[in-house]
């Protein structure tokens, strides 16, 4: 077997890897294209060199993607051709991925694995992987009450909503939610911000029904802005409010709770600090 890292030139074998290796496991999910793996180098940070697939007669076998950010790498998809499963070809890869950044950074490896995927998680574990994080879920529609607080509630520009996110969030938020994230998305956001005489409380970031962001001033009455924020949102969108991996111990996920979301487990953030080479 071929083992090699990737550079952009090897996109049309990436896609081919993911859709062999990554996709048959998730039928239910679109295949991959060039186009949207483009896309995802744009607003997640995929990044080719931090990418490896394994070939063997030219056909891949298993695929890594990471990304590359100045603060960690994130484990975007990791797959294994079923044949080729518990021959060690998977610990591998993570492993070489690992030694990489030990070399040239940054520091930090995570991934999130679906909490009802056991064997998953026990590799990442038996590999030194910590848990870092637990994500639940939240969609629905948000019960409607406090009406005089949406006369508060107007909308704003994305990135002057996210000159608040530091001060606002208290917690570190999942990767495809967090500021680098949302800045790379900001043209394609909509955003509304509670306003108390001239300053932010809260706001919120939407891109069609998901809720990217939603941030409230650690020092406001955060049921109160947080529920207004969600019921405007909700206001001009008849499809269900969705929100993805919010942290167990972020203080978003009771005001989610208080609105009347719907809420389930879906994720285990694992994350490793990796030591720099010769330390």
């Amino acid at each position: 077997m071929i083992y090699r890292f990737c550079r952009p030139e090897d996109i049309p074998m990436i896609v081919r890897a993911i859709n062999a290796c990554y996709d048959i496991h998730f039928p239910e999910s679109p295949p991959m294209t060039e186009a949207q793996f483009r896309a995802d180098m744009g607003l997640i940070s995929l990044w080719p060199s931090n990418t490896m697939v394994v070939l063997e007669d030219d056909q891949p076998v298993a695929v890594i993607v990471g990304t590359k950010r100045p603060y960690g790498c994130w484990i975007a998809k990791l797959g294994v051709r079923p044949e080729y499963q518990r021959q060690g070809v998977g610990r591998y890869i993570v492993e070489a991925l690992t030694r990489k950044l030990s070399i040239i950074g940054p520091r930090t490896i995570s991934v999130d694995v679906p909490i009802d995927n056991a064997p998953a998680i026990a590799f990442f574990q038996a590999l030194g992987f910590d848990t870092w994080a637990q994500y639940q879920s939240f969609t629905g529609h948000p019960s409607m009450r406090l009406p005089e607080d949406l006369r508060q509630v107007h909308p704003v520009k994305p990135d002057v909503a996210l000159t608040r996110y530091e001060t606002f969030h208290t917690v570190p938020q999942c990767w495809e939610r967090d500021a680098h994230t949302l800045q790379l998305y900001a043209g394609r956001l909509t955003g509304y911000a509670y306003w108390e005489e001239e300053t932010i409380r809260g706001y919120i970031l939407l891109h069609h029904n998901a809720v990217m962001d939603l941030a409230i001033d650690p020092h406001a009455d955060a049921l109160r802005v947080g529920t207004a924020l969600l019921q405007r949102a909700a206001a001009d969108r008849p499809e269900a409010l969705v929100i993805d991996k919010v942290a167990a111990d972020d203080p978003v996920r009771l005001v989610l709770e208080h609105a009347g979301l719907t809420s389930r487990p879906t994720h285990i953030h694992f994350g490793l600090r990796v030591a720099k080479k010769g330390e």
